[in-house]
């Protein structure tokens, strides 16, 4: 959803607002249902944790009273006290370990998709799909993306950034619009996307 957002004028450009609106609020429904499973585990094992940490708590500080009465028997007061010490902080260790050991797993999920993304073979039905996804030309229809005398102009004091452009692309057509740094080819494409004041014709499709 965060780069639908930053990437807005590319999905209006294309004409695909739908198409995204409905893909986030999907991908966001499967996110809240992973996020929910994955909390509801933690606190589940966290309770789990702390049941044991109270046993464990229980048993090591009746342990001397045990000893006193004679049901256990005798134990050094140094063993009892770390007994007693250690089983605080044995909960925590475990915790931490499980923690770090699904930790470790989710990160080795990342591995496993790079793997698929090396082995897999892009399709081309896929990719003409995806390039007929969101276009309102279809091939060998329409007239494409036609500029005329295009003139852009940020402000009325400084020179224009593009003057007497004319360009003519064909429906499916794939250009590279090629210069070095500050020849104007962020000023075409914003003036193609309706982005900055300009001059002249920019049609699309003859409209």
């Amino acid at each position: 959803m965060v780069e639908a957002i930053i990437g807005r004028i590319t999905v209006r450009a294309y004409a695909s607002e739908k198409q995204v609106v409905c893909h986030s609020i999907d991908s966001l429904h499967i996110f809240q249902q992973v996020s929910f499973i994955k909390t509801s585990i933690a606190m589940w094992l966290g309770f789990r944790m702390a049941v044991i940490g109270y046993s464990l708590s229980i048993v090591t500080q009746l342990q001397p009273i045990f000893t006193f009465y004679g049901v256990l028997a005798p134990q050094s007061a140094a063993l009892v006290g770390f007994s007693i010490s250690y089983s605080q902080q044995l909960v925590g260790i475990i915790q931490q370990m499980i923690s770090n050991f699904s930790d470790l797993e989710m990160q080795f999920i990342s591995i496993e998709r790079l793997r698929e993304y090396a082995v897999q073979q892009p399709q081309v039905e896929d990719q003409e799909e995806m390039i007929s996804v969101g276009s309102t030309l279809t091939k060998g229809s329409g007239e494409g993306l036609r500029l005329k005398n295009v003139e852009v102009k940020y402000r009325e004091n400084v020179q224009p950034a593009l003057t007497g452009v004319s360009l003519d692309f064909q429906p499916r057509e794939i250009a590279a619009i090629m210069g070095r740094t500050g020849a104007g080819k962020t000023s075409l494409l914003l003036s193609v996307l309706q982005l900055v004041p300009y001059t002249g014709s920019i049609e699309v499709d003859g409209t």
